[in-house]
């Protein structure tokens, strides 16, 4: 029984779509165990890149983190050579991040040249940009920054693909907030360690004779300088 055009058209739709899917969850899959690996954040946004061009099928990925202060490129990989040449927050790029991160949700175009909310001259006539997404990147208190797919064709973004780039997103932002967390946890260490050694050496230096006694009198700690004052030492209190 021979196929019509539109059946075959209907399978290659739906091959397209499995292996489209198929890559997505292989991204994801390797995207979570280097997360949980807990490989350094710049080599997963690296990573990141990596797995989102080769999902896709796009030509250019970028991860910029935004401080509050300015936008500052993490990382950018892709076919497109046209990018290497142009850093991806300069003047030209910033509308389409900065939209996205005022939303604080994606943005996403097919067609660049006929969309009027962002300015697109340079993306289109520079890097030959046609059609894209840029999805903000969570982080504690605002995003931490966003991420931008760009394509040198028309073609618009399946839900999900969007879906995909959402995960990717949070997955980020949570392995960069996790690593907030650890850095300010140790440096809270190694300022309580600091202090102790401080007081520690401020106790033990001191002149007078310094003690620490609980409820029922019995002491608990005594400094160096007790023996001298009470003329006991310390470990016979």
């Amino acid at each position: 029984m021979r196929q019509t055009v539109d059946e075959r058209d209907g399978q290659h739709q739906l091959t397209a779509e499995i292996d489209r899917r198929s890559r997505q969850q292989a991204a994801l899959g390797e995207l979570g165990q280097a997360a949980l690996s807990g490989v350094d954040v710049s080599l997963l946004v690296g990573q990141t890149c990596a797995l989102v061009e080769w999902a896709l099928e796009v030509s250019y990925v970028t991860v910029v983190e935004c401080d509050g202060v300015g936008l500052h490129l993490r990382f950018g990989l892709g076919s497109n050579q046209t990018f290497s040449s142009c850093n991806d927050t300069e003047d030209e790029h910033r509308p389409l991040m900065l939209y996205t991160l005022a939303l604080n949700q994606p943005v996403v175009y097919d067609n660049l040249a006929a969309d009027p909310r962002v300015r697109g001259e340079h993306l289109l006539h520079v890097h030959g940009v046609e059609s894209g997404a840029c999805l903000p990147i969570p982080g504690r208190e605002r995003a931490w920054g966003c991420i931008t797919v760009y394509a040198e064709t028309r073609r618009g973004f399946a839900d999900d693909e969007i879906g995909f780039l959402r995960s990717v997103a949070d997955l980020t932002g949570a392995v960069i907030v996790n690593a907030w967390n650890e850095e300010a946890r140790r440096q809270a260490e190694q300022d309580r360690t600091r202090t102790e050694d401080r007081f520690r050496a401020l106790v033990e230096n001191a002149s007078e004779g310094i003690a620490l006694v609980d409820r029922r009198g019995e002491f608990l700690y005594a400094s160096p300088s007790t023996q001298r004052v009470l003329g006991y030492e310390d470990r016979s209190l």
